[in-house]
């Protein structure tokens, strides 16, 4: 089966995961297993009294990383100071991801950033540039109309795990 196909399999996952939907998400993950698709499932399940989200799948090679917004891990809020300060631990929040899943910055190959206004982008990408000192990922931006507890700046992204 080509990478190809289970990747965009496993796109369909996360997205299901992204939004909440454990349930398509675990579906999916079963139905791979009997389809004998290359992966295990990774689900870190952060449960509150109000959702589900998974922070990340791994399908084979690669690690799906649900988008992140600018919580502090440790208090759980929105961090304040601005669109710089929140791209910031955005980026800190996918580092910590990937480092669970044996990944580093240096295995992203595409992000998504949204954003609540394209005015911000210049700021954004200036900060999101110092995550990435050689090859930056391939990536796409786009505003939406609001995100989780009305942050600024949301990040996904996709890594390739290097086996070595």
């Amino acid at each position: 089966m080509s990478s190809g196909v289970v990747a965009s399999f496993f796109s369909l996952v996360r997205v299901g995961a992204s939004h909440g939907n454990l349930s398509l998400s675990l579906f999916l993950v079963e139905l791979a297993k009997e389809l004998k698709f290359p992966c295990s499932s990774v689900f870190n399940q952060q449960v509150s009294h109000k959702d589900v989200s998974t922070k990340k799948i791994v399908a084979g090679d690669f690690v799906f990383c649900a988008g992140q917004i600018a919580l502090d891990p440790a208090a759980g809020t929105l961090v304040t100071g601005g669109v710089r300060r929140e791209t910031a631990r955005v980026m800190e929040n996918l580092q910590a991801v990937l480092r669970e899943a044996g990944c580093s910055m240096e295995n992203v190959v595409k992000t998504t950033i949204y954003l609540r206004d394209m005015n911000d982008f210049a700021v954004v990408n200036e900060e999101y540039g110092t995550f990435f000192k050689e090859k930056p990922p391939a990536r796409a931006t786009v505003q939406v109309a609001r995100l989780p507890k009305d942050a600024s700046v949301e990040i996904d992204c996709i890594a390739l795990r290097v086996k070595g």
